[in-house]
């Protein structure tokens, strides 16, 4: 289960966010109806979907939607925990997950003209398709939009928080507002019957007049977002704009047989709407994930960027440490900012001898998809 990625995290990171939330779990209790993956501990189906979903994504390794958004974390962990809990069988778990991964593709794709607002994709997203867990309750078509319409007056998640714990909480949150929205449809909850396309309602408010309705609904039922366009499968345990500037940066080092200690500047050409200036005070490992600067030095400097890259040891060990002030990135407009190959990516370093590693030959290779 990809959930088992969880207890390769990078111990300082570990002992806290898991700690935190595992107690936090046992502290609120709960109906122990549900398993918290990984950990001799059950809880309601509301908790156990927070729990796995935080778990399932902190790790920032799952598999990406295209254009990006993380499908998997916000609309499989509230199958399992409802699944558990109703007795469902495992095939309504495969339609549940299927059908929360297309509605939050569908959404993701028809607002990618729209300004978010500094809203984080998952916060967004990840509610309206976790209530796609209604599947494993088997709810008729007036209960399952109930259940859309208590699930999307609970989006948020603010991209401020990328880099911090609270990233994680957001497909967490997704997942079990999801679940609560299911469990109260069920109960009978009433919501407006139309919220995505009411006035004030879901699309309105959140994206506006640039919303692509055609995009939203273009093939609905015969062709499916998990197989056209796909999903991305990432290298490395960061953000998905790292991906290829980390895969640069091991190009230009293996390439040239370059050391750390003897590069003077590296530099990295990166997608100007990706930059942000924030993420690159980088004051843990943790928050390396979301720095190009930081994914360059530790790629320079180690030869290689996996789990433990992004580990509070590694952010100041001997070797990292020095390299950090050294890289940095210049945005530039020539790539697209949504795709899964955005082309290529540019990295050029200098050395003390005064040698310089020209860039042009150094491009990334698109991530896997399927």
């Amino acid at each position: 289960m990809v959930w088992l990625t969880c207890s390769r995290m990078p111990p300082s990171l570990s002992r806290r966010l898991l700690t935190v939330i595992k107690d936090y779990v046992q502290q609120l209790g709960g109906a122990p109806r549900c398993s918290v993956v990984g950990h001799d501990v059950q809880s309601n189906a509301p908790l156990a979907a927070f729990a796995n979903s935080i778990f399932l994504h902190c790790l920032d390794f799952e598999i990406q939607g295209q254009p990006p958004t993380h499908g998997t974390s916000a609309v499989l962990p509230p199958a399992p925990a409802l699944g558990e809990m109703s007795s469902a069988p495992g095939t309504r778990l495969i339609e549940a997950y299927v059908i929360g991964w297309e509605l939050q593709g569908r959404f993701r794709r028809a607002s990618s003209r729209c300004n978010l607002r500094g809203f984080h994709p998952p916060g967004l997203f990840g509610p309206v398709g976790a209530a796609a867990s209604a599947k494993m309750l088997g709810l008729d078509q007036t209960r399952t939009r109930m259940a859309l319409g208590i699930a999307a007056s609970h989006t948020g998640g603010l991209t401020a928080n990328t880099g911090t714990m609270v990233k994680s909480t957001h497909p967490g949150a997704a997942a079990r507002q999801g679940v609560e929205a299911a469990l109260l449809a069920q109960a009978g909850f009433l919501s407006h019957d139309r919220i995505i396309e009411a006035s004030q309602g879901y699309v309105e408010v959140l994206f506006g007049a640039e919303f692509d309705w055609d995009a939203l609904t273009h093939d609905l039922g015969t062709t499916f977002q998990l197989v056209a366009p796909g999903f991305n499968i990432k290298r490395y345990p960061a953000q998905i704009y790292m991906q290829w500037a980390i895969e640069a940066a091991l190009t230009l080092q293996q390439r040239y047989h370059i050391r750390a200690e003897d590069v003077t500047y590296l530099e990295l050409e990166v997608p100007a709407g990706n930059v942000r200036r924030s993420h690159e005070d980088v004051r843990s490992g943790l928050d390396g994930k979301f720095s190009f600067a930081y994914c360059g030095a530790v790629a320079l400097a180690e030869g290689q960027v996996d789990i433990d890259s992004f580990s509070d040891a590694t952010r100041f060990s001997p070797r990292a440490r020095p390299s950090y002030p050294r890289c940095g990135s210049r945005p530039t407009r020539t790539f697209r900012r949504v795709s899964p190959t955005p082309g290529p990516s540019p990295v050029w370093a200098c050395t003390m001898g005064g040698n310089s590693m020209n860039s042009a030959a150094i491009t990334a290779a698109p991530l896997p998809t399927r």
